[in-house]
């Protein structure tokens, strides 16, 4: 099967694609951009680290099969994302996937790709699950054009791929949970079978399908874009929609986006954030903005004729976080960040204080000095994304103010953060 999936893929994923997946996500180009070449190799990676084993290749072939992702079931991304609510209804359709593709390590890759890409962990979410269906239904189509749906051609199809592997984005393996892309490049023999009759633990399979994964991402990043998916799922096999065509569940499609997204913000960050809405700014600047989130809190106070300015008005961030024992941001802190200098660019006379927090472990020295740290790094990024310097001041004030007991890891935890408080408006 001399067939090259990377330069067939590179026609799919079009900059055209790259801005509609941008805009469902409500990330930049950019960043669904990076959020593509990271999230492209993980569902591959994940295929062929599963692939691997005969009980491997049964799930991946039933997942196609009862998932109803044989052949012409998709056209070209571009087109599906072209329909009314396309993207959501992908997102819809994939989701369930995403448990039974990677199993115990679907938070570790959700974080992979968020991190890497410098996006949320709900996008990141989001372009996975988007991707998990088309990804799949790709590799079934060039299956049913050469030597049919079964494990036998899916092990020579994945095989025939691992001359345009070149390498994976770094720490990719340890998120999957393997331990070399090269272990999985020597392909089980293994009879043909119609997958008509494949069980979930009844077929065999190969390898290296992220043999041909990582030219794409490596190149995809020059060629073409993408982005997003997201979900939390349960086994595919009896859940996933029996839909003729992706477009088909419209209304039910933007409900299951919304529920996937509540589900999925209240693993990840322990609390409910409530569904995502999008919100107009003054300026004409759109937002994806979790309905309970902090963002939503700063703007009903900002546009509260009758709210005062109080100095003991904080709204605490809810998907700020660092680098454990340090000042030092995580790349999934972006997303808040950005939502709340957007905010402030859109009301221009308003003044916030930057507020950090420890809990009341180690000694008072260092937690203050730790506290103001963070605080003031908050307050660089802001002003990194925009807002001038003259409207933000920044504080720490250590273990002092605790919003829950420090007796319990979950207090702690609580106390451990970075709060913000409106001084003019």
């Amino acid at each position: 099967m001399a067939v090259n999936l990377f330069s067939l893929l590179q026609n799919e994923f079009s900059g055209d694609v790259v801005s509609k997946i941008a805009s469902f996500l409500g990330e930049s180009p950019s960043a669904t951009q990076s959020a593509v070449a990271s999230a492209v190799p993980a569902l591959l990676g994940a295929f062929a680290s599963k692939a691997n084993t005969p009980q491997g290749a049964g799930e991946l072939l039933g997942m196609i099969q009862r998932g109803g992702l044989t052949g012409s079931k998709f056209g070209s991304l571009g087109g599906l994302l072209s329909a009314a609510n396309g993207a959501a209804d992908l997102a819809k359709l994939g989701g369930p996937l995403l448990a039974s593709i990677f199993g115990s390590r679907q938070p570790s890759i959700v974080d992979w790709v968020a991190s890497s890409a410098g996006v949320s962990k709900a996008s990141s979410t989001s372009m996975l699950s988007m991707a998990a269906p088309f990804l799949l239904n790709f590799v079934s189509k060039q299956l049913m054009g050469s030597g049919g749906l079964n494990a036998g051609s899916l092990t020579s199809l994945l095989a025939s791929q691992i001359p345009h592997f070149t390498s994976v984005p770094a720490g990719l393996t340890t998120a999957l949970g393997i331990g070399r892309f090269e272990d999985l490049a020597a392909p089980a023999r293994i009879a043909s079978e119609p997958v008509r009759r494949v069980e979930p633990a009844a077929a065999s399979a190969g390898s290296g399908i992220l043999k041909w994964l990582l030219p794409l991402l490596a190149l995809g990043v020059l060629f073409f874009g993408i982005r997003a998916c997201r979900n939390t799922g349960t086994e595919i096999a009896t859940n996933l929609p029996p839909a003729s065509t992706v477009t088909e569940p419209v209304k039910e499609a933007a409900e299951a986006v919304k529920d996937a997204a509540v589900a999925t913000a209240k693993s990840i960050y322990g609390i409910d954030l409530g569904a995502w809405v999008k919100k107009m700014l003054p300026n004409g600047i759109e937002l994806n903005l979790p309905e309970l989130g902090v963002e939503q809190q700063l703007l009903a106070f900002i546009t509260d004729a009758s709210a005062a300015i109080d100095t003991d008005k904080w709204f605490s961030f809810d998907r700020l976080e660092f680098e454990t024992g340090s000042a030092v941001l995580k790349p999934t802190a972006q997303e808040q960040l950005k939502n709340v200098a957007e905010i402030l660019k859109a009301y221009p006379n308003v003044k916030v204080k930057i507020g950090g927090y420890t809990d009341n472990t180690g000694d008072d020295a260092g937690n203050m000095k730790l506290s103001q740290e963070r605080a003031a790094n908050t307050m660089k990024e802001l002003v990194n994304l925009g807002v001038a310097a003259s409207r933000l001041e920044a504080e720490g004030y250590g273990e002092q103010f605790p919003v829950a007991s420090n007796d319990t890891e979950e207090g702690r935890q609580r106390n451990r953060r970075i709060d913000v408080r409106v001084t003019a408006k």
